[in-house]
């Protein structure tokens, strides 16, 4: 913001561009974030509060706050599923984080996709892109709280290493489980029941 405002760049509307998408891209990583540590601190007592919630409207929402980035999402969910066991807010913070991660993780222009169906009685959900994906001695601690595959002070993608963590808190809280299948290179697969 500080660079933008220099008279240099009043008249180079290329460069002025170019900044507002920067200073947008990271004002929404850090609402994401302070959302993130809000419901951290707030998860069990947000739990407790279950109410139905509705999967399609949900996805609705989370895609309606990516933006431009909802078009690298394939969107697979049959109308006619039951209403999930989780608060509307916590599941919007799972899928918005599922969703995050795999388009951070994939290359620019790449799809994700997110899909879901009914299995006996259970809801089955997925969230799979065609990223990095994730080696086989990571797997065991994705879900940690502030555990990062790489932690070092020169990686690509920001985040603190919570929204993992809270994306299996808030399905174990709903009775729920989640599991990842993953190889590097190959992408990754969260589905959730």
């Amino acid at each position: 913001a500080k660079t933008l405002m220099q008279p240099a760049f009043t008249d180079d509307p290329t460069a002025r561009d170019e900044f507002l998408l920067a200073i947008q891209r990271q004002a929404g990583r850090l609402g994401s974030l302070i959302e993130n540590i809000l419901a951290v601190s707030q998860l069990s007592e947000s739990a407790r509060e279950t109410a139905d919630s509705p999967l399609p409207e949900t996805v609705s929402s989370v895609l309606a706050r990516l933006g431009q980035e909802a078009e690298r999402v394939v969107v697979d969910i049959p109308t006619d599923l039951p209403e999930l066991p989780v608060d509307r807010r916590l599941l919007e913070l799972v899928v918005g984080n599922l969703l995050d991660n795999a388009l951070k993780f994939s290359p620019d222009g790449s799809r994700c996709r997110l899909g879901a169906r009914r299995e006996r009685h259970e809801t089955v959900v997925w969230v799979e892109d065609d990223g990095i994906g994730i080696a086989e001695e990571h797997l065991v601690r994705i879900f940690d709280r502030f555990h990062q595959v790489d932690s070092s002070s020169t990686r690509s993608h920001g985040g603190v290493g919570l929204g993992l963590y809270l994306v299996k808190s808030v399905i174990e809280e709903a009775g729920g489980t989640i599991e990842v299948l993953s190889a590097p290179g190959n992408g990754a697969r969260f589905t959730f029941r």
